[in-house]
């Protein structure tokens, strides 16, 4: 990581050592390489407090988990293991061909630019080849006009729009 000290940054830290039983300036760390994540001049002990908040999807429920920036384990556990990529459409064929899906007996397609929703903004209607179909709240779960596939990890979903009203599909 790169903990560079501005001025500023090691004069509120001095004031506050001095203010509480005196210790001396801090020094410089050494340049971080050019990929280290970039702490913006703050002091050594707030870079291993940076975290973010990120919403996922897991186990059919749309979750907020706070991690650690540029971390790739979550609670000792590899970020590919806790959320795998075959539980989002990104990469399934069926999303890549643009192919319409069935769910509950009814055909939908694309339909529309992704959109993100955070937790309590869908609800779990479902599953389609392994991945978790969301509808909007009190919409009938069973024939909602749109539903939401998650399509990355960030809570991106893609709508898909019920092709046909009133025709279910066979199979």
């Amino acid at each position: 990581m790169n903990r560079r000290w501005t001025d500023a940054s090691a004069a509120i830290l001095l004031a506050a050592c001095a203010a509480a039983a005196g210790c001396r300036a801090p020094r410089p760390a050494p340049p971080a390489p050019a990929d280290a994540w970039e702490t913006s001049g703050l002091p050594d002990f707030h870079a291993e407090l940076q975290v973010s908040n990120l919403c996922v999807v897991q186990n059919g429920q749309i979750l907020q988990v706070t991690v650690l920036r540029g971390s790739t384990t979550l609670d000792g556990r590899p970020w590919t293991e806790v959320f795998p990529a075959s539980a989002y459409a990104a990469t399934a064929p069926w999303y890549v061909n643009n192919e319409p899906i069935i769910f509950n007996g009814h055909r939908y397609v694309r339909y529309g630019m992704g959109r993100s929703f955070g937790p309590g903004g869908l609800v779990a209607a479902g599953s389609y080849r392994g991945v978790a179909v969301f509808a909007v709240p009190n919409t009938g779960l069973q024939r909602p006009e749109v539903v939401y596939v998650p399509v990355f990890e960030v809570c991106e979903f893609q709508a898909y729009q019920l092709a046909e009203a009133g025709a279910a599909v066979r199979g």
